[in-house]
């Protein structure tokens, strides 16, 4: 049985991004160190006050049974504009999910990335999970929220912040750098959204499906008996028509 998959494209209106306030804990680690650019050496400066452990919990024995989600994010910045891609998963109970947004705002591609971080996560946290692994391919922002990498950049320093904040309200997390080709679900809606030519407006929104079968099935490879779930339903019980 395939998981139910449901794509979305939003806009992300600029007064929606993320809370300004930074922690207490960031604003005494400044160091004038500016995160600019993923491949500058800059990004290896460590934080001598900041633990250089990851900031995951450990796992508690009286919660081994919780179902484990798994959060793939990934954003970035274009020519063309600016996307989010979020992919959540579970194989315990069959569940996956991806979104794209649109950030219709200017933004660096570290934001883009912490956007979707954001967006991924209160997504998972409605869904109910407790226990969940995150992955990314943004080897900045894993160590920047684990506090081994470290920068003056307000905006940043205040996503990470906000990033802590709902981390903190699961039972178990944990974070994990991935590569690009294994963070393709991300990456494909974060390339989606920031490459979409739609014009956009305040308040619009815009929906992307995924089809597995054409509208006119051909009955060579693609049959079409049933239209819906009750067709099959009535038919199993010799309800109605059948």
């Amino acid at each position: 049985m395939c998981p139910k998959t449901d794509v979305k494209l939003l806009e992300i209106p600029q007064t929606k991004s993320i809370n300004e306030q930074s922690t207490a804990q960031d604003q005494k680690n400044i160091v004038t160190t500016d995160i600019t650019n993923e491949n500058d050496s800059s990004y290896g400066l460590q934080n001598p006050n900041l633990p250089t452990e990851p900031i995951s919990k450990a796992p508690s024995t009286s919660h081994n049974q919780e179902i484990l989600w798994h959060l793939e994010f990934d954003g970035s910045v274009n020519k063309l504009g600016a996307g989010a891609g979020v992919w959540i998963h579970s194989m315990q109970n069959d569940h996956a999910e991806g979104h794209a947004y649109r950030i219709n705002f200017r933004c660096t591609n570290n934001m883009a990335e912490y956007e979707a971080l954001l967006l991924g996560l209160k997504l998972i946290k409605n869904l109910g999970a407790t226990k969940i692994s995150i992955l990314g391919d943004s080897n900045l922002i894993i160590q920047h929220i684990k506090g081994n990498f470290v920068t003056n950049d307000l905006r940043l320093r205040a996503y990470r912040g906000a990033a802590i904040e709902i981390l903190n309200t699961f039972l178990d997390h944990q974070l994990t750098k991935i590569s690009r080709k294994h963070n393709l679900h991300a990456h494909s809606l974060t390339t989606f959204a920031s490459t979409c030519k739609l014009s956009f407006e305040p308040n619009h929104q815009f929906t992307a499906e995924i089809k597995h079968k054409p509208v006119v099935p051909d009955n060579v490879k693609n049959w079409q008996v049933f239209q819906n779930d009750t067709q099959i339903n009535n038919f199993l019980t010799l309800k109605e028509e059948f």
